[in-house]
């Protein structure tokens, strides 16, 4: 037992120096972008994207049983459930651009954008549900 703990600890250092050395090597390749185009001074220029992926699917909160049951049920539905990506991006300064919603196919729903902040916008990809190169680029435009 006493060599498996030992050797875990092994394996668990040389995972962080790894990433320790990942990380180094990203921050170096940023700082020289950074001060290639002299952004250390300019946070309102520094923009970070992301793109968040969620699944509407019905999911019930409660299930009621008689206390003490070994084995309870809950009801599902079987249907995997429409998948939604949300692009967002934010300054460094806190400046927020408008959200952007993709779903998957060709007729876009002009009701999602009720729930969305204003300028915000609706993207159709027909093949998915994620952002390609090509959403990405009109996107930025």
């Amino acid at each position: 037992m006493i060599d498996s703990i030992h050797f875990w600890k092994g394996t668990q250092n040389l995972v962080s120096d790894s990433l320790a050395r990942a990380q180094n090597i990203f921050l170096q390749f940023l700082l020289g972008i950074m001060n290639e185009n002299d952004l250390r001074s300019k946070p309102q220029y520094i923009f970070n994207v992301d793109e968040t992926v969620n699944s509407a699917d019905y999911q019930p909160c409660y299930v009621v049983t008689t206390k003490g049951s070994k084995v309870v049920h809950k009801v599902t539905s079987g249907e995997k459930g429409e998948t939604i990506s949300f692009i967002a991006c934010c300054s460094a300064v806190g400046q927020f651009l408008p959200q952007t919603l993709i779903l998957k196919g060709t007729n876009n729903n002009q009701d999602h954008l009720e729930c969305l902040s204003s300028g915000s916008k609706i993207c159709m990809n027909p093949k998915s549900a994620y952002a390609n190169a090509e959403l990405l680029l009109n996107w930025f435009k």
